[in-house]
């Protein structure tokens, strides 16, 4: 069977981070506020023990609301950066992974060197094209696609095609 549009990505760490970054900062923005507020009212009450000299109740406080803050701007990162070299280590690559993409009539399929992956469009949560990109989230895992690399078709038409599985579609 033909598939309906086509994709190779060559997938860089930088494109992996870039996608990473976009669907945390756009994906996670009302469990990001609320971090971000509990970090800071613990910051404030670690402080206020910290001017009271109460230092065994202070410091704990401060130290685990500047994780938190660490986390939300940066920690994150850390992990992604883990699974894409993991990534490539699978693949006996420092930089890059070659992949595939193929859209079916009900299913996506990525096929690397060394694996295969296929998701039903009804498993997949969200789409978000962005700028030179394309991600899908299935089960808080990330798909990213480079929008430049269709063969046959684009992000365009994929989208179209896509809105009918009731996936929710956001351009950034």
């Amino acid at each position: 069977m033909q598939p309906i549009f086509e994709n190779k990505t060559v997938l860089t760490e930088d494109l992996y981070i870039r996608g990473v970054k976009e669907y945390y900062n756009k994906g996670h923005r009302i469990s990001r506020t609320f971090g971000l507020a509990y970090a800071v009212v613990m910051a404030f009450c670690g402080m206020l023990l910290l001017y009271d000299l109460n230092f065994l109740l202070g410091i704990p406080f401060v130290l685990v609301a500047g994780l938190l803050l660490f986390w939300h701007f940066k920690g994150y990162l850390i992990s992604a950066k883990k699974s894409f070299k993991k990534l490539v280590l699978l693949h006996n690559s420092h930089y890059q992974v070659e992949m595939e993409f193929r859209f079916y009539e009900k299913r996506l399929e990525q096929e690397t060197e060394k694996t295969e992956l296929t998701v039903e469009y009804k498993n997949i949560n969200r789409m978000y094209i962005c700028q030179g990109m394309v991600l899908f989230v299935c089960d808080r895992n990330i798909i990213v696609l480079d929008a430049e690399g269709f063969i046959r078709g684009n992000a365009d038409e994929v989208k179209k095609y896509l809105g009918q599985y009731k996936i929710k579609i956001k351009s950034l």
